[in-house]
């Protein structure tokens, strides 16, 4: 079981490590994961709100759904997990077909990713900096 104050203590650091990459201007992030995975309850659904974003729920993962979101609330930041960005990148004419010029970050976590992976979503989001791989 994780305490409360564990749980806050790790949104404020998260707050302050990511603040280096951080606009001060308040922005959409994507709210797909399941907020029961702690990955996205400190990340997602607190840290960003703690930071002054808009989380935007989608109620699941379906692809075409995920992209209009992206494009149509202009979303900075992107967390998603492996499978997703396999997804992505297994899809990249569906992908092509949106502007996602607004995308500036993506996180992955929760599972391991390669470099290859990574280096494929790049290429569908070219104004990002290279996702960063994490496993929690």
């Amino acid at each position: 079981m994780i305490a409360h104050h564990n749980v806050m203590t790790n949104i404020v650091q998260n707050y302050f490590l990511y603040a280096t990459f951080r606009h001060q201007d308040k922005t959409n992030v994507l709210g797909l994961l399941p907020q029961s995975h702690i990955y996205c309850l400190v990340l997602v659904t607190h840290e960003e709100v703690y930071a002054g974003n808009s989380v935007i729920l989608l109620p699941k993962f379906e692809l075409n759904m995920l992209l209009k979101a992206i494009a149509r609330f202009q979303m900075e930041y992107i967390f998603l997990v492996p499978p997703i960005v396999i997804a992505l990148a297994k899809n990249k004419a569906v992908v092509d077909k949106y502007d996602f010029s607004s995308v500036k970050y993506i996180m992955t976590g929760a599972a391991p990713m390669t470099e290859e992976l990574g280096n494929e979503v790049s290429e569908l989001f070219p104004h990002t900096s290279k996702p960063i791989k994490f496993t929690l």
